[in-house]
């Protein structure tokens, strides 16, 4: 008598290798996703450290700088890399921006505060990679004793329609502030967060101020509604000066 074949799986069906597909699929797609988040995130914090570094570097460099150096460098932004700075194969540009300060907290603008400036404020920023920024912020106590004989400050404060200054920050610190002195030539600087550009200059000069408008608004005019107002004045003679 005939024996009959026992029914049985003989072997996976073509079923069973889809579903088993569909599940490695499932462990491997969010284990690649979290490896390459991982070496980003690795890559990112690699760059930080560099950019940290670099800024800790050049804000060193700033605070031995000559007082002639530091003066080129108040109320501009300085590119302080010829060429890109390369960093685990990265490419890194360093800014300078420096501003007189008063000690303590910097809660006013240095334009009112009737004091004579006491040390500088030093912002050092690496960009990298298009939009990528680090800003590291210190305070420079400049040389004073090779400060230049006969030299005054130059206040500049811009103030808005109230008497205050503009709200808008963003913009106000892109604002192109001309100063020409008599006889010499035009130098753009721009103001701080309070509107201010505070310049130290040789006393008894006459000087011209211009200012723009930044690039891309609002437009700045006079209350008698002039584009670029302007104003000329002379730098006081530098009669308060710390030591």
């Amino acid at each position: 008598m005939p024996i009959a074949a026992a029914h049985g799986d003989s072997g996976f069906g073509l079923i069973d290798v889809m579903v088993s597909l569909a599940i490695l699929l499932g462990v491997l797609v969010p284990t690649c996703l979290l490896i390459d988040n991982v070496v980003s995130q690795a890559t990112q914090q690699r760059a930080k450290v560099a950019a940290a570094e670099l800024a800790d570097q050049y804000l060193e460099q700033t605070a031995n700088a000559p007082l002639a150096t530091l003066e080129g460098e108040i109320s501009r932004d300085t590119l302080l890399t010829a060429t890109p700075v390369t960093v685990a194969g990265l490419q890194f540009n360093v800014w300078a921006h420096l501003e007189w300060a008063d000690t303590g907290a910097y809660t006013h603008s240095l334009c009112k505060s009737g004091n004579p400036p006491q040390v500088i404020r030093a912002t050092i920023t690496v960009k990298w990679a298009g939009a990528q920024q680090l800003g590291e912020t210190s305070v420079v106590n400049p040389p004073y004793g090779a400060l230049i004989p006969n030299d005054g400050f130059l206040s500049i404060q811009i103030e808005g329609a109230t008497g205050a200054a503009p709200a808008d920050t963003a913009s106000l610190i892109n604002v192109p502030v001309t100063v020409t002195p008599s006889g010499g030539s035009a130098t753009v600087y721009n103001p701080d967060q309070y509107g201010c550009v505070y310049l130290e200059e040789p006393a008894g000069n006459t000087y011209t101020v211009t200012l723009g408008s930044p690039a891309g608004g609002p437009t700045f005019i006079s209350n008698q509604e002039v584009l670029d107002p302007s104003q000329t004045s002379a730098s006081r003679p530098p009669a308060c000066r710390p030591t």
